[in-house]
């Protein structure tokens, strides 16, 4: 549990008039369980509501009002995911607020102090609370994605030997703090599938995806987009080009002209088949034209890299036959030149008479 008092709620929910929180607390915690413990990775949200139980409420929702809940790397992940869980819980459930079940069956809720919303205003209420449920998601993960980023930046360490003053002493260990924090918080978001980097992908972030297909940055989106683009590289991309063409572009330079060929035809391929994204019967359609170019380019590419390969190796073979011409002339040099001579200063030959 990541939120349990009135206060937190209406920090996240201005507009949330509810007198209990205990009230909604089934639908907040489905919305943990299911919207945000995936995010997370069961570990990290375990520790979460760890830190979340060793914390006061009424402190924590102090550094929320002064703003320096950012101080605490545990503390600004839990306003992001308190953020995320109190509007997916509306979100989820805002037509339940409207029914009141009791002892004379299902009635509709009203009051004398608020008038009763209409259809359409609890269609856009319900629309609203989504999109700030998704957008507090895609800011925590661009937050993670920050961090996970960060720790790979080893810190400064100190080589000066000289004295410093207990103020920079206190700010030191502070980093300090903060970087480990950060780096428990990142180390535990690994084991989720939500984390930043797919090594196994060509296209390994979000980021990365950008240029090829816009998805604004949408982190969630970008994970759902991931088995469409496993699929393509396996079913497609591997059976058109050989087992050995992914991994090959994995360990590929961004300005690799191969990767660029093979992203842009991932692209083609995702327009196609995924349904994550709605695209039209005529993006579709373009993207089976593109995919065909883009395949045949690749088919070309590959082609000429091969004979360049060849010549390579012919002209190699043509040097070293050449070389060991050479070896072979020199050594019938020095075979045919002038044999033994005993021509030593002193020598003598002595020669034994023919018997008749």
């Amino acid at each position: 549990m990541i939120l349990f008092t009135n206060q937190e709620l209406r920090l996240q929910i201005p507009s949330n008039a509810v007198d209990e929180v205990a009230n909604l607390q089934g639908m907040l915690d489905n919305s943990e369980k299911d919207f945000l413990k995936p995010r997370l990775g069961a570990s990290l949200y375990d520790r979460l509501c760890k830190y979340y139980a060793s914390i006061e409420p009424v402190d924590f929702c102090d550094t929320i009002i002064n703003g320096t809940y950012t101080d605490n790397p545990w503390s600004e992940l839990l306003v992001y995911a308190q953020r995320m869980v109190a509007n997916d819980a509306m979100a989820q459930n805002v037509e339940k607020q409207i029914l009141s079940v009791n002892g004379s069956g299902i009635n509709v809720a009203s009051s004398s102090d608020f008038a009763a919303a209409t259809k359409d205003q609890i269609a856009q209420g319900k629309e609203s609370y989504r999109k700030s449920a998704m957008t507090s998601l895609n800011n925590m993960l661009s937050l993670l994605e920050g961090w996970a980023k960060e720790i790979n930046t080893p810190m400064p360490i100190d080589t000066s030997g000289e004295h410093t003053d207990s103020g920079n002493d206190a700010a030191t260990e502070a980093e300090t703090k903060r970087h480990e924090a950060i780096e428990e918080i990142v180390t535990l978001w690994q084991e989720s599938e939500y984390y930043y980097y797919h090594k196994d992908l060509l296209f390994p972030t979000c980021e990365s995806l950008r240029p090829y297909l816009d998805i604004y940055g949408n982190r969630d989106k970008f994970v759902r987009l991931i088995p469409d683009m496993l699929f393509i590289q396996s079913e497609y991309l591997e059976e058109a080009f050989g087992e050995d063409f992914i991994p090959r572009l994995l360990q590929a330079s961004e300005d690799d002209k191969m990767l660029k060929k093979a992203r842009q035809l991932v692209t083609a391929y995702l327009k196609q088949r995924t349904s994550v994204i709605n695209f039209d019967k005529l993006t579709r359609s373009l993207a089976h034209d593109d995919a065909i170019t883009i395949r045949e380019s690749i088919h070309r590419l590959l082609k000429k890299e091969k004979a360049e390969a060849q010549a390579k190796l012919d002209a190699a073979n043509e040097k070293a036959d050449l070389a060991k011409s050479d070896t072979s002339n020199e050594s019938a040099s020095d075979d045919s030149s002038e044999g033994y001579k005993n021509n030593q200063t002193g020598s003598r030959i002595f020669v034994t008479p023919l018997l008749c």
